[in-house]
């Protein structure tokens, strides 16, 4: 008989976990462990039959007692549904069996991003839509057709821009202060703490599917992007520059720069992350980079008790 049941993951058994960690970026065990930096805990819901296991579903649960919410993942992020070797044809009904049981567990919201179509979340009664320009980039040839922004990338090698990869030891305390006035300027306080980006950067050191770039001009912080590598993905998932040095171009020059080494890397396609409707100079700096719109499901719910969080 098969049954889903809620697991912490670090109960996981290890042969377990290092599928998980193979077969997806997002449903990584290291990239849900580094949500318990800002108060999350790490879970997976398992569809068993008897004792082997069939599918899983990777999240974190975030609580603000007595209430507990469930996303999958968070902030920006996509779910993946594991299937064990032989299972792939079930996907469909292990999909089922994981919303139908995740819905059953009492939070008081839950948040499913459903890129890849993992799930069918299309008749949903509470499923939105969202859009994220993605660029392919999979040709030698390939740079963005703006005329303007190859310019402006132009101009930052002119200017001597050096991109480097991230370092903990000697990039963290300016990336600290980069972001705390990037926010600041934004007239709101940091999303994440010191640690989370300390365990963030622990895992890039280890898994390269975290791509972490840095620029400095004269020692100053000037440009941090952040990309999450999921297959032939990549999410181009943070950014924080100093508008002080918007002279260099340095923002341009990272992403082209990146996305060149991450198409080296086998990466074929730069999703550039859905914008918020009030952001249309930001939308608009997408489009710049070409790429075509892609839609995907996202499906809400809320119980009475999760409109208190």
């Amino acid at each position: 008989m098969r049954s889903v049941e809620r697991s912490v993951i670090s109960e996981l058994p290890e042969s377990l976990r290092t599928q998980l960690d193979s077969f997806s970026f997002f449903g990584s065990t290291g990239f849900a462990k580094i949500w318990e930096a800002v108060g999350g805990c790490a879970v997976c819901w398992v569809l068993r039959d008897s004792e082997s296991v069939i599918g899983v579903l990777t999240g974190v649960e975030f609580r603000s007692r007595p209430l507990t919410r469930f996303q999958s993942m968070p902030d920006g992020c996509y779910a993946r549904l594991f299937c064990a070797a032989g299972h792939e044809a079930e996907r469909g009904q292990a999909a089922r069996m994981m919303l139908a049981a995740v819905r059953k567990a009492g939070y008081a919201r839950i948040y499913l991003a459903d890129y890849f179509r993992d799930f069918d979340l299309e008749s949903e009664v509470n499923s939105q839509r969202y859009e994220t320009p993605v660029v392919d980039i999979s040709s030698p040839d390939w740079q963005p057709p703006d005329a303007k922004l190859q310019s402006e990338i132009r101009k930052a090698e002119r200017e001597g821009v050096v991109v480097t990869a991230f370092s903990t030891e000697s990039h963290m305390d300016k990336f600290i202060d980069l972001m705390t006035r990037a926010e600041s300027r934004h007239q709101r306080p940091p999303r994440y703490s010191r640690e989370f980006f300390l365990k963030l950067a622990g895992l890039a050191a280890i898994d390269d599917r975290v791509r972490w770039y840095w620029v400095e001009h004269n020692g100053a912080p000037v440009v941090s992007h952040i990309y999450l590598v999921d297959k032939t993905m990549a999410l181009n998932w943070q950014i924080y520059f100093d508008k002080e040095f918007s002279s260099l171009k340095a923002n341009q020059l990272v992403m082209f720069r990146a996305a060149k080494a991450l198409a080296a890397s086998g990466v074929t396609h730069l999703n550039l992350g859905a914008t918020p409707p009030d952001a249309e100079s930001v939308r608009a700096y997408k489009q710049k980079w070409g790429g075509e719109v892609y839609s995907y499901p996202i499906t809400v719910h809320t119980s009475w008790l999760g409109r208190l969080l």
